[in-house]
């Protein structure tokens, strides 16, 4: 079991397992990295990548939460894209027009 004794938290296969088992109207769902020319969402980490994925396909609507700084930038992991999500939530507004190039 890939758990943390203190708080009593779940990772791993584990985790996406459990959060598989869910029908979720919405999540908010923090990340590292989008890249508006392909649209890949990205992680540093597979089994973050993997478990934030679980996620998104479990929910009816996910939101990505994220500084704008991480737009135009590409992490190690590609676990999903723009086309899954259904916005993007950050500290300035993005409109629809700025993913065009």
């Amino acid at each position: 079991m890939n758990s943390y004794k203190r708080s009593q938290g779940i990772l791993g296969s584990e985790a996406e397992s459990n959060i598989r088992r869910f029908t979720l109207n919405k999540s908010f769902v923090g990340i590292c990295a989008v890249n508006r020319v392909t649209g890949l969402i990205s992680s540093l980490d597979i089994e973050d990548g993997n478990i934030k994925k679980s996620i998104i396909e479990s929910s009816k609507n996910t939101y990505l939460v994220m500084e704008s700084e991480k737009f135009d930038y590409d992490e190690f992991y590609k676990f999903a894209s723009l086309d899954e999500v259904s916005g993007v939530i950050t500290e300035v507004e993005i409109f629809e027009g700025d993913y065009d190039d």
